[in-house]
């Protein structure tokens, strides 16, 4: 199986019916995280038979609506800083200096 839209941060893809479809492994490999119409440029017809598939599961892709993709960058950014800030902290405890101290 391969996920249509792959799961990662910039696709967005779910891991949901109508984004997986069947798939042998050499080409779910060789697809790796590229967008499937692009893996797929030389068979339109293979693309319109997903494309079918992800519309009959009721599939939107998230990473194709832009509020929805700010938020998650948004998202993304907090969490970044979070964990910053507790390396931060740890780093603190760690070296009994605050950041930046010398």
């Amino acid at each position: 199986m391969d996920h249509v839209v792959p799961i990662n941060k910039h696709a967005l893809g779910e891991h949901r019916l109508g984004n997986l479809v069947p798939s042998c492994r050499a080409c779910n490999a060789r697809k790796a995280e590229k967008d499937f119409r692009e893996f797929l440029a030389d068979n339109p017809i293979r693309i319109a038979a997903i494309e079918e598939h992800m519309k009959s599961h009721g599939y939107d892709p998230i990473g194709d609506h832009a509020q929805l993709r700010a938020i998650i960058d948004l998202a993304h950014q907090n969490v970044r800083n979070l964990a910053d800030r507790y390396v931060a902290i740890i780093n603190t405890i760690l070296t009994g200096k605050p950041e930046g101290a010398e």
